[in-house]
């Protein structure tokens, strides 16, 4: 009986090119130290990479802030940006920003909490042209770790 070695999965032509692997090894990272860090399977990270698997938003921004590089500079993009490239560009800045923030500030906004903080931030950095410099700083500045009880019952009687 004859064996059959089965082939690599051929990438396919509906997921885009991405330079994931190529930021992995500048940071001399596997794909095991990278899927690690990013909690998701080896085999999960290395579909992605050739090109088997879409990516999805939540594994973009997670690999984009491990490698330490902007969400758009792990896609490659054919023709010119448009529009809707640049938009998303600064949503992906917004929710990195709101993210570090939390990180920092070690609290938990809730969900909710968090969907308004974006929407609002995004909303403001659009019609202002805000660089994302002052997203980030607006970030920190709205979320900050909840006053103590008795500290809001003194607030809220002014004293």
């Amino acid at each position: 009986m004859k064996k059959t070695v089965k082939q690599g999965v051929a990438p396919s032509k509906t997921v885009p090119e991405n330079r994931i692997a190529e930021h992995r090894q500048k940071r001399h990272l596997s794909q095991k130290d990278l899927a690690e860090l990013a909690n998701i399977e080896v085999s999960v990270l290395n579909k992605i990479e050739n090109r088997a698997r879409n990516i999805t938003g939540e594994e973009l921004i997670t690999l984009s802030r491990i490698l330490r590089v902007p969400t758009y500079d792990l896609l490659v993009v054919e023709g010119p940006p448009t529009p809707e490239f640049y938009d998303q560009i600064r949503m992906d800045g917004v929710i990195i920003a709101v993210l570090e923030a939390a990180e920092r500030s070690r609290i938990r906004p809730e969900p909710q909490e968090m969907a308004e903080l974006i929407s609002f931030l995004y909303q403001r950095s659009v019609t202002q042209r805000m660089p994302l410099s002052e997203v980030k700083e607006l970030a920190s500045s709205h979320i900050r770790p909840a006053a103590s009880p008795a500290r809001q019952a003194r607030v809220a009687n002014g004293r």
